[in-house]
This record gives C-alpha cells, sequence and structure tokens, in this order.
C-alpha cells in the first residue's frame, strides 16, 4: 500500500493463480492490482509502488511477474511498459455478458 501523511493513496496486489498460456515462465506471480489515486498521478509514486511490487515478487523468488491490462487503456500499457513489461499475448475477460481483450505484459525477474 502507498499512503502519504496517512491516507491511503494507491495499492498492489499479487496472487498466484493459473496464467493465460501465453505466459509460459517458470514460478509464474500476477499483478492482480495495481492502483493510485488520480491526484498522485504524474508525482513518481506509481514508480516507488512499482518497485515493491517488484522487491515483493523477487522476495518470493518467483520467475515472472506478469499482468492483463485492458486493451483500450494506452495509458496503463505506457506505464507498464515504462517498468519493463512486455506485450506477450492477449486473454479474454467478461464485464457483464460483454466479452473484452486484455493485453498480456510479463516482466522478466
Amino acid at each position: 500500500m502507498a499512503s502519504v501523511d496517512g491516507a491511503l493513496v494507491g495499492y498492489a496486489q499479487l496472487r498466484l493463480g493459473r496464467p493465460p498460456a501465453c505466459v509460459t515462465a517458470a514460478r509464474p506471480l500476477e499483478l492482480w492490482r495495481f492502483y493510485v489515486a488520480r491526484e498522485w498521478h504524474g508525482r513518481g509514486l506509481a514508480q516507488q509502488l512499482m518497485a515493491a511490487v517488484i522487491a515483493a515478487a523477487r522476495g518470493r523468488n518467483s520467475g515472472v511477474l506478469w499482468l492483463g491490462v485492458w486493451e483500450r487503456n494506452p495509458r496503463a500499457q505506457a506505464f507498464y511498459k515504462k517498468s519493463g513489461f512486455v506485450d506477450i499475448g492477449s486473454q479474454t475477460f467478461l464485464v457483464g455478458t460483454d466479452e473484452q481483450a486484455d493485453r498480456v505484459m510479463e516482466l522478466t525477474l
């Protein structure tokens, strides 16, 4: 979690689970949630939080950190690329009955 003056301004959540077929590395760990409050965008907080996430993944002896990001979210995709993630494929998910697509990105640890 990221806080400023005692206020929660961001968080990340990692989880173990079955990755999509395009994630083939050993010991994969998913970055399930990553959020920074809008008023903190562009201030370096997201980079600090990502550094903590990567350190935690390495501490778990993970081989790769992977995530799914909505294909229509270029800002998030650019942030993940800047953080060292590469696009390796896609996966689908449902929002109600509407099928959506995520880009799958991974970072070798």
